[in-house]
């Protein structure tokens, strides 16, 4: 019987650091066992070309999220290549068939981890990287700790508490912890933790920090004192405060508009576009009302700016000049702040307050729960409920019955419970 040698291994093995070469020839007789060996020699060399491939992804995700200094996703794609280059060196002949098998959980692992890194925003893997460099200051200072688990952890958050933190800042520390936890394949804090958070939540009381709403009638106060500058600065503020208030725009949203997003109708009124938000990460879209009146600062605004695409509000340069690039949630922050400060609105306010007091100005109008969550695009009426509360405790049955309002004040909600009572 002929005997001849078929190249079984011959091929560049992706390596953490370069290539390496692996040649293992190998007599066989020439049957149908060569013909099988060949085949399987080239399903083991395609899994090593995927498993390239998710290396590849790999490193550029480390690319992509490098504020995310605590993820080392370039440690784990060597760790897996190192395994697999280990096993090639120790088995020969037949025992190389169960590498398929270890290639793909490779494989399959490290898309686990890419989907967990990419099933999060980028503006929240911000906010867990600075709570994680907190968290890791924090156990550096502590001698004798050095693994943050589900004590430690405990431990810090009652530091938080007597630091006067808020309850969405220990929140967002144990949501980082737990996902730097689960990249890293260890053990989520759980019991020690969960009894801190809910301690915490006690003695912070249940609405606390929450900011002060600016209502519709105040929003468009705070656009006519913006429109009396009579400057493309003023025209664009006005614009964007109206613009925020009547779609129930997130800081991001807003900087994110662009010209193309906004349709004009017959009517006079607006559409608005929105393609992507916290709520709609899948990118399904949002079609939100503008009214005539945010359609007509629109309109003014980029004709005014001479703006036909791109981000709609932008950088105004101090010679008012309008900039090409848009503005940041930074920058949507501080006009909405400064036109409050401006039309004399008082209490706590930011970003945020535009968002919540539209929300609590359509409860004042008699809106329900259902149509103010999908007005603001929350994912459940926890949010309204927490916003309106007041003009809930407003409508309820004391205030309709022992205190009835006068006739023509009385809201929808106010009615509804007068009809149940009769």
């Amino acid at each position: 019987m002929t005997s001849l040698y078929v190249p079984f291994g011959d091929f560049d093995l992706p390596m953490a650091q370069g290539t390496r070469r692996v040649a293992h020839p190998m007599p066989i007789a020439h049957s149908h066992a060569a013909a099988e060996l060949g085949m399987r020699v080239r399903s083991i060399e395609e899994l090593q070309r995927r498993l390239a491939q998710e290396r590849k992804a790999l490193l550029h995700l480390v690319n992509c999220f490098a504020p995310v200094q605590t993820v080392q996703m370039h440690l784990i794609a060597a760790k897996a290549h190192n395994e697999v280059a280990a096993s090639i060196d120790r088995k020969s002949g037949p025992q190389r068939r169960d590498l398929a098998t270890a290639i793909n959980d490779h494989v399959v692992e490290a898309k686990q981890r890419l989907e967990a890194v990419g099933g999060i925003r980028k503006s929240t893997r911000r906010a867990y990287a600075s709570a994680l460099r907190g968290v890791d200051a924090w156990l550096r200072d502590q001698s004798g700790s050095h693994s943050l688990d589900d004590a430690a952890l405990a431990e810090y958050l009652a530091v938080l508490a007597t630091e006067g933190r808020s309850v969405s800042a220990a929140v967002q520390v144990v949501a980082a912890v737990r996902w730097r936890a689960k990249l890293e394949g260890l053990a989520l804090p759980a019991t020690k933790t969960a009894r801190a958070l809910r301690c915490y939540r006690r003695a912070a009381g249940a609405g606390t920090g929450q900011v002060r709403g600016i209502s519709w009638e105040e929003a468009d106060r705070m656009c006519d004192l913006a429109g009396r500058r009579a400057d493309a600065r003023g025209l664009r503020d006005a614009t964007l405060i109206a613009m925020a208030s009547d779609a129930l725009l997130r800081v991001s949203e807003v900087s994110a508009v662009h010209v193309e997003d906004v349709t004009f109708e017959d009517d006079g009124s607006a559409r608005l576009l929105v393609p992507r938000s916290k709520t709609d990460q899948c990118g399904r879209g949002t079609l939100l009302f503008l009214g005539p009146r945010t359609a007509r600062l629109t309109r003014e605004w980029t004709e005014a700016a001479g703006i036909t695409a791109g981000a709609l509000f932008r950088a105004i340069h101090r010679s008012g000049a309008v900039a090409a690039q848009g503005i940041g949630p930074s920058s949507v922050r501080r006009v909405i702040i400064d036109g409050a400060r401006a039309a004399g609105i008082r209490g706590r306010v930011s970003g945020h307050s535009l968002r919540v007091g539209s929300a609590q100005s359509l409860a004042k109008h008699g809106a329900g729960l259902v149509a103010m969550q999908k007005a603001g695009r929350w994912a459940s009426p926890d949010m309204p409920a927490r916003y309106t509360r007041s003009q809930a405790a407003a409508d309820g049955a004391v205030a309709c019955f022992r205190y009835p309002p006068h006739p023509e004040k009385k809201s929808k909600n106010c009615l509804t419970v007068q009809k149940t009572g009769e």
